[in-house]
Order: structure tokens, then sequence, then C-alpha cells
């Protein structure tokens, strides 16, 4: 993983010598969560005229965590904006959740296979 940073910093000239993040976990479900949160507040928000950005984001945001709260009435959104919903609320849920970590642990082992071959 540090060769694949060096190899971006010397591709990049102004990343040279800033510290690079690492990705672990919690990093990856973090962006998993807050990127889907995003776009889909985006899109709630361009099919609802009614419905204010902030609004759509938290109604997005909780789709995709389940926590199932709403600050406007569902009357007021449109279908297309409840079909996003449901896209987010499946997102979020736990069987596509749960993927995540066994798509994490598979690369990770994979690498570390790959490392005890070379030894």
């Amino acid at each position: 993983q540090s060769q694949v940073m060096d190899a971006v910093q010397q591709k990049i000239p102004c990343l040279q010598g800033v510290p690079m993040l690492e990705w672990n976990f919690f990093r990856v479900m973090l962006g998993y969560i807050v990127t889907s949160g995003l776009v889909g507040g985006t899109l709630v928000w361009h099919f609802s005229p009614k419905c204010s950005w902030i609004d759509a984001l938290l109604i997005a945001l909780s789709a995709v965590t389940g926590s199932g709260l709403s600050p406007v009435e569902m009357r007021d959104l449109e279908n297309e904006s409840m079909i996003v919903i449901f896209v987010l609320m499946c997102m979020g849920g736990t069987a596509m959740i749960m993927q995540m970590p066994m798509w994490y642990r598979l690369v990770a082992f994979h690498r570390i296979r790959t490392h005890i071959e070379e030894l």
C-alpha cells in the first residue's frame, strides 16, 4: 500500500512530502456513507422542488443509516425522490453494509498472502 502512495506522490509534485491517509475499514465505511448521502441528497433535492437541500441531505443520510428521520412530509416528495430514498435504504441496509467488511478483509488477506508467499 505504501508503494502505491509513493508512486502517487511521485506522479503529483504538489503531494510530495504530504502525509497520505491510509485506508482502513473505518475510513472506507465513513466515505461510503458520506458519499452516498451527499449524492442521494442532491438527487432528492433535484427531484423535489418543495424540499430544501439541507432537508434532502438529512432525508438521504437518514435513509442510508436507517434512522428514519424526515424533516418534511413524505407527501411533499415526488415519486422519483421516493425511488432514490428506497435505493439509499437498500444501499445502507444490513446486507449491503455487511459486504463491505467482507470485501475489505478479502483484499487485506490477499495482500498478506502474497507478502507471505514472497518470503
